[in-house]
């Protein structure tokens, strides 16, 4: 099949060759997919036989192998001939393709209209996307998270924060610990941290959080820096915070925005600094998402945002999103002086780059998230964007794709999922072409299981069509 870009702007070009007839067949194909009813024929055991197997646990690459899955679980992995499929198994050929677990983005904000969220929740599958993490939540979020775990609505497994906790610096601490127990009460996964939070507020919301088990992660609080941050435990939701929060900030500046101190980074990113903060963020057991993708494509956009408008794949967005990233709404390009802000991000970038290969040669814990919802990041191929920009900073495919399985099981705590192994989950994602061997090819989607339900490429382009945004 098609890979990459190519692939994306053959879909494009397909839906928009497609009568109503057609569109409407493929989406009779993609409600019946939705039904309640039909989510229960993902307890139907199949195999895929033949597939070269990256179990992404530290084991080498498995040629010709079979994955049973029965029940939304890998009941067995082994070589083909030797696993036992049960008689009345359904048995898909996919000799010559390739079985990794499915790709987790860890940072999403899907807190949207509902029709824009069925068009994400389908790019993201279409793309081999079986884990979200929401960074901005509420009530809706939650209610999403439900269905989709009840097998009522299809899409991938949300995981979510609750409302960003912005604060101020008239924060107390008892503010703090009553945000943070309104959070954990009503359910969120984790809590999102973001800049002007007063130390007391800080110390209090942590604290709660820590009692509760329940993670912090955000921006680097300009009141306690990342020294605090640190201390604290808190994972860093973007590796340009680090850059604010230890090579520019300091405690008690109150600077929010990235133009504020561009002109002052070129003299402030100090690359005999960055070992010892490697170490240290090592040492801390801190995650850190480097949103390499995000950063880039703020400068790609800033430096050019036709060009970045004209890419096929913005065309697969929700319309109301991408209406708001035309110059005259979009933040980004919006700015009193353009070409001092491109400066900076021109600047940093490549620091990002270093910053994240030091880490990952530390020993930081590195996790897949590319920001979706900000302009011009398309939800699904944005994840294999990321793993391209992780390979150009330096990290081998193995150590790209890492981010994006098993680390993200380890983070969210999922002992049942991250790898292809007996027992875990049956999230997985089937390639035409080796990702080991170029991460591009992680682009080669030939089918995603979710939940156990195996869809191939004509099931996810159904889902596809019958989620896109109707005609003006």
């Amino acid at each position: 099949m098609p890979e990459g870009r190519e692939a994306t702007t053959m879909f494009v070009n397909r839906q928009r060759r497609c009568g109503a007839s057609t569109l409407e067949a493929l989406g009779l194909i993609a409600v019946a997919m939705l039904d309640p009813a039909a989510l229960l024929a993902s307890s139907e055991a199949f195999a895929l036989r033949g597939a070269t197997v990256l179990p992404m646990n530290g084991a080498a690459s498995q040629p010709r192998q079979t994955v049973l899955v029965r029940e939304g679980r890998i009941e067995a992995v082994g070589p083909a001939g030797v696993v036992e499929i049960p008689d009345g198994t359904r048995i898909v050929d996919v000799a010559g393709k390739f079985v990794l677990p499915g790709l987790a983005d860890l940072h999403v904000h899907i807190k949207r209209p509902n029709a824009d969220v069925e068009r994400l929740l389908a790019l993201f599958l279409r793309h081999g996307v079986t884990t979200v993490l929401s960074l901005d939540g509420g009530p809706t979020v939650l209610s999403l998270r439900g269905k989709i775990e009840s097998g009522s609505r299809l899409g991938p497994r949300v995981f979510t924060t609750g409302p960003i906790i912005r604060g101020s610096d008239t924060m107390t601490r008892e503010d703090g610990e009553r945000i943070a127990r309104e959070q954990v009460a009503a359910g969120y996964d984790l809590l999102k941290v973001y800049n002007q939070i007063s130390a007391d507020g800080y110390a209090g919301l942590v604290a709660e959080a820590k009692g509760a088990r329940v993670p912090v992660i955000g921006h680097a609080v300009r009141s306690v820096g990342i020294d605090g941050a640190l201390a604290n435990g808190q994972h860093i939701a973007h590796m340009e915070e680090l850059v604010y929060g230890y090579f520019t900030w300091k405690s008690n500046e109150r600077e929010d925005l990235p133009e504020d101190v561009v002109d002052r980074l070129d003299l402030l990113l100090d690359p005999v600094k960055v070992p010892d903060l490697a170490r240290r963020v090592a040492e801390a057991g801190v995650f850190v998402i480097p949103n390499l993708t995000a950063y880039h494509h703020i400068l790609l956009q800033v430096e050019d945002l036709d060009r970045v408008l004209a890419r096929p794949e913005v065309a697969l967005m929700p319309r109301l999103m991408t209406q708001s990233w035309v110059r005259e709404k979009n933040g980004y390009t919006n700015r009193e002086d353009p070409e001092r802000f491109r400066r900076g991000l021109g600047r940093t970038f490549p620091f990002l780059q270093q910053l994240t290969a030091a880490f990952q040669s530390a020993g930081v814990p590195l996790l897949l998230g590319t920001d979706v919802g900000i302009p011009v990041i398309v939800a699904g191929t944005s994840v294999h964007d990321e793993l391209e920009e992780l390979v150009a900073a330096g990290l081998t495919p193995e150590q790209a794709l890492a981010t994006a399985t098993r680390n993200p099981a380890r983070f969210l705590g999922l002992a049942d999922g991250g790898t292809v192994e007996v027992g875990k989950r049956a999230d997985l994602l089937l390639l035409g072409a080796d990702p080991l061997l170029d991460i591009r090819n992680s682009r080669s989607i030939a089918g995603v299981v979710v939940a156990g339900r195996f869809l191939d490429v004509e099931a996810l382009d159904g889902l596809l069509a019958a989620s896109a945004s109707p005609p003006q």
